[in-house]
C-alpha cells in the first residue's frame, strides 16, 4: 500500500497540473501555498514531513473512511460505504479544482480499505502518497514529466492495486476483518439504563 501511494502520486499530480492549466490558481495564492510547503529549515522540513506525511493521513483516515465506513458497512455494500466516505473526504478539501484527483485517490483508499478489512493499508497508502507529493518539488524530479512516465506510474499503480486485491482476497485475516466490518457497533441502538 505504501508503494501504491508512491506510484499513484505522479498521475494524481499530472491530473492536478492539467486542471491548473485549464483553471489557473491566482498567483498570490500559489506563491503562498508554495511558501507554506517549502521547508525553511531542517526543523521546519521535519515538522512538515511529520504532519503532512504522517499525522495528517492518519487523522484523515480515521475520519474518512474510518468512522463513517465502519458505521455504514453493516447495512450497506462496500461500494456504497466507500463511495460515501470518499465523496465526504473529497468535499472536505477547500479547493474544488483539486476535487477530481482527490476523488480518484479516495476511490483507491476506499478500495484498499474494503478489500483488506483494515484501516492500516489505507493509512500507509495515504502516507506514501502525501510523502511523495511533498517530496517531489524538493527533488530533481522533472517539473513536467513525460506522458510515458505518467502512464508507467499509472500502470505500476494498477499492478500494485491488483496485488493488494489478490493478497486481500487470499488472506484469512483480511477475510476475518471484512466479516468484522459487517458487525454493527455494539453501542448503537442501546439505551442507557
Amino acid at each position: 500500500a505504501l508503494l501504491l501511494g508512491v506510484a499513484v502520486a505522479l498521475p494524481a499530480e499530472a491530473l492536478a497540473s492539467l486542471i491548473d492549466r485549464l483553471a489557473p490558481l491566482d498567483k498570490a495564492i500559489r506563491e503562498q501555498q508554495e511558501r507554506a510547503f517549502t521547508p525553511r529549515s531542517l526543523t521546519h522540513g521535519i515538522a512538515l514531513f511529520v504532519f503532512v506525511a504522517g499525522v495528517g493521513p492518519f487523522a484523515e483516515e480515521l475520519i474518512f473512511p474510518g468512522a463513517p465506513y465502519t458505521g455504514l458497512r453493516p447495512s450497506h455494500t462496500p461500494l456504497y460505504a466507500g463511495w460515501t466516505t470518499g465523496v465526504c473526504f473529497t468535499l472536505s478539501h477547500a479547493d474544488p479544482r483539486n476535487w477530481l484527483p482527490i476523488l480518484a485517490l479516495s476511490g483507491l483508499l476506499a478500495s484498499v480499505r474494503a478489500v483488506s478489512g483494515s484501516l492500516w493499508p489505507s493509512v500507509f497508502l495515504h502516507v506514501g502518497f502525501n510523502a511523495t507529493a511533498l517530496g517531489m518539488p524538493l527533488t530533481r524530479f522533472p517539473k513536467d514529466p513525460s506522458v510515458g512516465l505518467i502512464l508507467g506510474s499509472l500502470l505500476v499503480s494498477v499492478v500494485l492495486t491488483g496485488v493488494i486485491v489478490w493478497i486481500g482476497r487470499a488472506s484469512t485475516s483480511a477475510d476475518r476483518a471484512r466479516r468484522g466490518d459487517l458487525e454493527p457497533d455494539p453501542g448503537v441502538g442501546e439505551t442507557a439504563p
